[in-house]
């Protein structure tokens, strides 16, 4: 018990190993497109290792050391801002006003709630809702794109693999921080577990996901090399 235990409490962790396996042994034949994804894999990875730590030697901490809170506000934001990055960086989107507007939004609203609303040192609920609102715009936004697009096959792409998998990310994740502190948190602990850890396995797929797609582009690349 205490092993699964421990596979689940730092799942947070090793599950970003799985795509930084790709990154370092493929980094010389990567794209410049992956960038944000790397960016992402390397800095989520950071402050896992910080946020787990402080979770799992809680009672060992220092006081100022104890709330790991803004390190998962600080997650979301981070997540946010690089896969939108790289979302409209594929190019499938023929307007980037309609992303660049509700980015704008996001970013207003992450300030203001902040300042005005809720102190970073708490999980913020209304934060990560807001996260799955814009990733699952962009997402089907480029769904939609992908789709109806006449002169690029973006079914076999990288990006659209990322795609899916952050969308289904999202979707699972989207009812987890809906009610993970109304009810987990407040009423009953052993829901709060339980919804962490769909949370935590659900991240450890999205970061399979992302080894996939950081291999097929290699391959992609590749194959075009030879066929040059």
């Amino acid at each position: 018990m205490d092993i699964l235990k421990s596979i689940r409490d730092w799942s947070e962790v090793w599950a970003f190993l799985i795509p930084l396996t790709v990154i370092l042994t493929k980094r010389r034949s990567l794209s410049s497109d992956e960038s944000p994804i790397i960016k992402y894999v390397i800095i989520g990875l950071l402050i896992n290792i910080i946020s787990t730590t402080m979770f799992v030697y809680h009672r060992s901490m220092p006081t100022f050391l104890k709330n790991n809170n803004v390190l998962y506000n600080i997650h979301t934001i981070l997540r946010v801002g690089l896969f939108s990055w790289y979302i409209i960086n594929s190019k499938i989107l023929k307007s980037n006003i309609p992303a660049g507007i509700i980015l704008i939004i996001y970013t207003l609203f992450a300030i203001t709630h902040f300042i005005f609303f809720q102190s970073p040192f708490f999980l913020s609920t209304p934060l990560f809702i807001a996260e799955t609102i814009v990733l699952i715009f962009l997402c089907t936004s480029f769904f939609y794109r992908a789709i109806m697009d006449d002169e690029k096959n973006w079914l076999t792409k990288p990006s659209f693999l990322v795609c899916s998998g952050l969308f289904i990310f999202e979707s699972v994740n989207f009812f987890i921080f809906l009610f993970y502190t109304p009810l987990g948190k407040k009423i009953n602990s052993s829901f709060g577990k339980f919804t962490w850890t769909i949370h935590n396995f659900s991240l450890v797929f999205f970061c399979i996901v992302l080894a996939v797609a950081l291999l097929k582009s290699d391959r992609q690349k590749l194959d075009s090399q030879i066929a040059d």
